[in-house]
């Protein structure tokens, strides 16, 4: 009875804001052919119960497309080039799917999900799990070796070589994951090349691999997700919801790539939470791959991880955060700015750790 009555609830939720909140389209540059008029999604409110909501989301749309209004006569430079959109509501939250062109130096394509809650207008963060999440965090490395590094190598040298490119500017860990009936796909990200040669780009390059191959490097939350939860069957804006609702159910874990001293390759798999001052893992040496294990603490604005082996501390991490970037630091996706060093105490010297990939799975 009580599934019954929330499943009543959530329906009549989104019954209401499809009749109140609609999105209409508006057309700018008609003096184009056709194919290239932009259309710009505009919501409206049809009862007058949800103003404030629906300009806040206005307001949101208008900064993403930088325009001042909705008139195209205003619009002045306008670089947007067939621009297509869709949109979804359900319960209380709307997604606007956007793509098409963006004119600059270069025509760059541009695909972005916008996620709005309908009580306030306010704009979301993309919670949309990342593949990252589905993984022990010791089994992560093993499995990105064994079943997509390979073909992900493969496929970036064939679209160097279609390009006649030194540098791809993406890499085999720039994924995203659709769970099929029995497999789950992991699928290159694109934007890897420069625009005139797109038709080079391995983006949506798709690794296949098969859920029982998977299940022993998952940790709960990705058995949960790929054998339970029905995710296959989501659509978009429930994907969005689901990653909302189970956000806390995902472990906090970081892997890392880099060189200690410009010299050693490392990759690193740590779980941090400040909040539980929470710091723990391990790293290896990439020409090696024999784990060695990492604990420490939060101390002041970074961490400090101690590696021991055999009883004895063989070398310490010292990881700092800051505001500002400075030369050699890393940028994180929330804007501050990640450096480290690897101390060893046997001479008590420090030697610089270059990072050069930071995935943080929530």
């Amino acid at each position: 009875m009580r599934n019954l009555l929330l499943l009543t609830l959530l329906f009549a939720s989104v019954f209401v804001y499809s009749q109140e909140i609609k999105i209409e389209t508006v057309y700018f540059d008609l003096e184009r052919a056709e194919e290239f008029v932009s259309q710009i999604p505009h919501a409206v409110d049809l009862t007058g119960n949800n103003q404030e909501a629906v300009e806040q989301i206005n307001a949101s749309i208008l900064e993403f497309f930088m325009l001042e209004s909705f008139d195209p006569k205003e619009a002045g430079d306008f670089r947007w080039w067939a621009m297509r959109y869709t949109y979804e509501i359900k319960s209380d939250y709307l997604l606007i799917s956007i793509s098409g062109e963006y004119m600059s130096a270069h025509s760059n394509l541009v695909q972005s999900d916008l996620y709005f809650e309908l009580n306030s207008g306010v704009q979301l963060d993309n919670k949309i799990v990342k593949y990252t999440s589905l993984f022990n965090q010791d089994s992560f490395f093993e499995f990105m070796s064994k079943f997509c590094i390979p073909d992900c190598e493969k496929a970036f040298s064939e679209a160097q070589s279609c390009a006649e490119l030194d540098v791809i500017y993406c890499d085999c860990y720039d994924m995203s994951f659709i769970v099929n009936e029995n497999s789950v796909d992991f699928v290159l990200t694109g934007d890897c090349v420069p625009h005139y040669a797109l038709d080079c780009d391995p983006g949506g390059y798709i690794i296949n691999v098969k859920t029982d191959s998977l299940k022993p490097y998952l940790n709960d939350f990705g058995k949960y997700l790929i054998y339970e939860s029905g995710y296959q069957h989501f659509t978009k804006l429930e994907k969005q919801l689901f990653g909302m609702e189970k956000s806390a159910e995902i472990p906090p874990y970081y892997f890392i790539q880099g060189k200690i001293d410009g010299k050693y390759s490392f990759s690193m798999g740590l779980e941090l939470s400040k909040p539980a001052n929470i710091a723990k893992g391990y790293y290896f040496y990439n020409s090696q791959k024999k784990h060695i294990a990492l604990s420490g603490a939060y101390e002041n604005d970074g961490i400090k991880l101690t590696e021991i082996v055999n009883d004895k501390v063989t070398g310490v991490f010292y990881f700092y955060f800051f505001n500002e970037y400075s030369e050699g630091s890393y940028i994180l996706p929330d804007g501050m700015c990640l450096s480290a060093v690897w101390v060893n105490p046997k001479i008590d010297q420090e030697f610089v750790v270059e990072i050069d990939k930071v995935l943080f799975n929530k």
